[in-house]
């Protein structure tokens, strides 16, 4: 058994994926953009040796980057790698590569859901990544984004097609100048697609609705904002003088929880925070390493809560106890979330000035949503979720 499981492999990152015909590889030229079907926010595939491993997202450690298992099921299964057979090769599967790394199965048999697997590469601006078809890796560039989807902008390219080929389209080359592209920046990530903004802005459209039966002042409400950001981008901008109260989503006793509020239920607590190659080309710093072990192992305050938040001489500010804010702001906000997941919504507690950005760490992905009367800033209403709260059940916000 031991035997076995010291056999090593090869981890790879797959950051996205589509189609080229062979004519195309073949008539790749620097600045070519590749744009695959993978959607920024969606989670990224591990694989060993090219196998299906698990989904996560790619992380910055400092300087490098590292891989945070998020789901480990047999959902969605990558495109198979395939080898050179008659006319299947006319279109081949490629894909974005964006680490790969050999270990052993030894090392890999304590993954458990928000694991850092480091990636043992360092992270540069733009993002480096490979193009890899059929296994092969045929050229390499730098990661960018077209309106939701990842791609490749071509800057080296390794092989040559000396064959004649007849002419195809797979529809995912473009030229550089033909499409509109930026840079993705791993270090500020767009977690949440447009379906998900969407649905979300919809939730908070039925939570005004509900807001509405019980509090007349809100009867010209809407949703002003619904945008993702990491968390120092809202408070680099937002104004000083507004009260935060801290929401947590409330289990029932472990008998009589319902299927979506195990969603939230953390899956292993016995993982193990960090893993590195045995003879790393770069090693990560102690700092970098307590911080994991202090940050990702002890995230419980951010998997099933969030922050409400209105200026201190609002209307919402004269709630005096915790019974009303439960009756006038959570229970419209559980109604309305009720068409997606239930929520069992609890008030904590009014967070001390400035202890709010202590909540949520300072680089991490948050859903923004602020709702009020335009021209009438004084009474609103803003809501941070911290990605990890909404994690377990982004898919229902498709």
């Amino acid at each position: 058994m031991n035997e076995f499981l010291d056999q090593k492999g090869s981890i790879s990152a797959i950051i996205g994926e589509a189609y080229l015909s062979l004519y195309e590889i073949k008539n790749l030229k620097i600045d070519d953009i590749i744009i695959t079907k993978s959607i920024c926010g969606k989670p990224y595939t591990l694989l060993f040796n090219n196998n299906y491993l698990c989904k996560g997202e790619v992380v910055v450690l400092k300087d490098m980057l590292g891989f945070r298992v998020s789901q480990i099921d047999n959902k969605d299964l990558p495109l198979s790698l395939i080898g050179a057979v008659d006319n299947i090769i006319e279109l081949m599967p490629v894909q974005i590569r964006i680490a790969e790394i050999e270990y052993s199965l030894v090392q890999l048999k304590n993954i458990a859901c928000d694991s850092i697997i480091s990636l043992d590469k360092k992270l540069t601006h733009p993002a480096a990544v490979d193009l890899i078809a059929a296994g092969i890796n045929i050229a390499s560039g730098e990661l960018i984004v077209h309106n939701e989807n990842y791609g490749i902008k071509i800057k080296k390219i390794h092989f040559k097609i000396s064959d004649d080929i007849s002419i195809r389209s797979s529809g995912n080359l473009y030229k550089s100048e033909d499409i509109k592209i930026k840079n993705y920046d791993l270090t500020r990530p767009d977690i949440f697609s447009w379906d998900n903004i969407i649905k979300l802005k919809n939730i908070h459209n039925y939570f005004i609705e509900y807001l509405k039966l019980i509090f007349p002042e809100a009867k010209k409400y809407e949703v002003m904002i619904t945008d993702q950001l990491a968390f120092y981008e809202l408070f680099n901008e937002m104004e000083k003088d507004y009260k935060f109260i801290k929401i947590i989503n409330e289990f029932r006793p472990n008998g009589h929880l319902s299927s979506n509020e195990k969603l939230f239920l953390k899956k292993n607590t016995n993982q193990i925070s960090l893993i590195e190659p045995i003879s790393p080309k770069y090693k990560l710093d102690n700092e970098v390493k307590s911080k994991i072990n202090e940050h990702m192992l002890n995230r419980d305050h951010e998997l099933n809560s969030f922050l409400i938040g209105f200026k201190k001489n609002s209307i919402f500010s004269k709630i005096k106890n915790k019974n009303g804010y439960e009756e006038l702001i959570l229970n419209p906000l559980k109604n309305a979330w009720k068409n997606v997941v239930y929520l069992n919504l609890k008030f904590i507690s009014i967070m001390p000035d400035q202890e709010e950005k202590k909540f949520i760490f300072n680089k991490d992905m948050i859903c923004y949503i602020k709702i009020g009367i335009k021209d009438n800033p004084e009474n609103d209403l803003i809501l941070i979720y911290p990605y990890l709260t909404l994690e377990p059940i982004i898919y229902l916000l498709e």
